[in-house]
């Protein structure tokens, strides 16, 4: 339940899942990439709110990932974190989602948080929220 899966989805509906960047670390996390996150592959998924620069000791940041099937299929890809962490940069994880035609179209926000300290990373089960369904 570390909230990768993101479940089936109306074409044209979306799904969004929140992450957030723990560091429990001694020193401050850079996440140094351009863009801080990004999305390998299909373009069904996208980062719609990007993390903070940086992470202070004992802080958190966190980002968006939004799934929005063009097509029914199933899509499977990897999220990647650059950073200064020396063990870990970048760190990487994959999402995957099912495009489905009919049913119905929702949207639903999860918020997911996937700790990442500066020498391990650890999951911790999501806390979910439903959203209301947005007007056609």
């Amino acid at each position: 339940a570390d909230d990768t899966e993101f479940g089936e989805i109306a074409v044209d509906g979306e799904h969004n899942h929140i992450f957030t960047i723990q560091n429990t670390g001694n020193g401050t996390l850079a996440l140094n990439g351009t863009p801080r996150v990004a999305i390998g592959g299909t373009g069904s998924f996208s980062i719609t709110v990007q993390p903070d620069a940086t992470v202070a000791p004992a802080g958190s940041t966190t980002f968006t990932v939004r799934f929005l099937p063009a097509a029914a299929n199933v899509y499977n890809v990897q999220v990647y974190i650059p950073s200064d962490d020396a063990d870990e940069n970048p760190y990487t994880f994959y999402v995957r989602g099912t495009g489905i035609y009919g049913g119905k179209r929702f949207s639903r926000v999860y918020h997911g948080f996937r700790a990442w300290h500066k020498s391990r990373v650890t999951v911790i089960t999501p806390h979910i929220s439903d959203a209301a369904p947005a007007a056609p």
